[in-house]
């Protein structure tokens, strides 16, 4: 089991990141998750519990087996593909039309970790060695595939997000704190950042954070809104193009209910007041995947990613240091064990 060493940032990202805490708890302990081998499902087995499935999950999904390597997991026969071999890699990504899959991938000689790409299409691969940093935990895709995003750094300060274009070569690194989150055309890049105080607070590192919003072709940035000794501020999603929700985390009461708030704001309209929302898609905070499990795999829950219909979700859950894929059906929360692995994320179209 990992040590969490600040007990008051345990707070702060269960509060505010959702998922998030699992997925950071996860990624530490992934080198003893992944050296607890457990079987393989080749074939989906019975629901945990009653609801019946009116339809097959249809598609694809990637994620890290037991051994570190990239595995493909085809649905509905449950059939299994490796992708790599004697790799270990994290983070697999999907490109926003399907065809190209990302993934962190460490380098044995001094264990740094650089960006592996593979072409579905083509059947090949190759790795980015712009961006080759031993702090390198992340990879992602702007939502009009234009930038792959690396993202270095540890904890909730002092990250970089470091932008690729098609060759694998570095356009720009931006600096920030806590989360960020890509408006859907990718356009507006949403980013926590941090703000010095005068007399630090006992939580993260002691600084406030600010949610800003960048301008990725301009670089232009707007403050939409501005930390405090008080409250810490960090994006949650996108709404539409020019709508964010952000969330508020009044710290001195973050254990108590209804100091947590989520607010949305209209980029680049200054006239339409900012305003307390509750009415968001099943998608856009992550926690929903908790509650759709059974109580018995709440605990281990980690990533989780939906397919393309939003009709199954796909998640990770680990237990005694063995993780495993689950998929659930989001009207019936039937619940199939699929595969021992983790960080699953379903491709984004449908196989033709």
């Amino acid at each position: 089991m990992c040590k969490l060493t600040h007990p008051l940032r345990l707070v702060w990202l269960i509060v505010g990141g959702g998922l998030l805490v699992t997925a950071i708890s996860m990624a530490g302990c992934a080198g003893k998750a992944n050296s607890s081998a457990s079987g393989v499902s080749q074939t989906p087995s019975e629901p945990l519990f009653t609801p019946p499935v009116t339809e097959e999950p249809q598609g694809q999904i990637a994620f890290v087996g037991d051994d570190g390597n990239l595995q493909l997991l085809g649905l509905p026969s449950g059939q299994l593909q490796a992708l790599t071999k004697g790799e270990h890699i994290t983070s697999p990504a999907w490109s926003p039309d399907g065809t190209q899959l990302a993934c962190v991938h460490e380098i044995g000689s001094d264990s740094s970790h650089e960006i592996m790409l593979l072409d579905m299409v083509s059947q090949t691969q190759r790795t980015f060695s712009a961006l080759r940093d031993p702090m390198l935990a992340n990879v992602s895709w702007s939502p009009d595939g234009r930038y792959l995003v690396g993202d270095v750094g540890c904890c909730a300060s002092g990250r970089v997000l470091v932008l690729l274009d098609a060759d694998g070569q570095v356009q720009r690194r931006i600096p920030y704190s806590f989360r960020y989150a890509w408006s859907p055309d990718g356009r507006y890049l949403a980013l926590g950042r941090e703000v010095p105080l005068d007399q630090p607070i006992p939580i993260e590192t002691g600084n406030s954070t600010s949610v800003v919003v960048l301008d990725v072709a301009s670089g232009a940035e707007q403050v939409v809104a501005q930390g405090t000794p008080e409250a810490l501020y960090s994006p949650a999603c996108w709404l539409s193009e020019k709508i964010l929700v952000y969330r508020q985390l009044l710290w001195k009461e973050a254990n108590q209910q209804g100091q947590h708030q989520l607010w949305q704001v209209v980029i680049d309209d200054p006239l339409k007041p900012v305003e307390p929302t509750t009415d968001l898609p099943s998608d856009c905070t992550g926690s929903v995947a908790i509650t759709m499990l059974p109580a018995e795999l709440r605990e281990g829950a980690g990533k989780a990613s939906w397919s393309p219909d939003k009709q199954w979700l796909v998640v990770s859950v680990t237990q005694d240091r063995q993780p495993s894929i689950y998929l659930i059906q989001s009207i019936s929360y039937a619940v199939r064990r699929m595969a021992a692995g983790t960080e699953p994320v379903w491709r984004p179209t449908k196989l033709q």
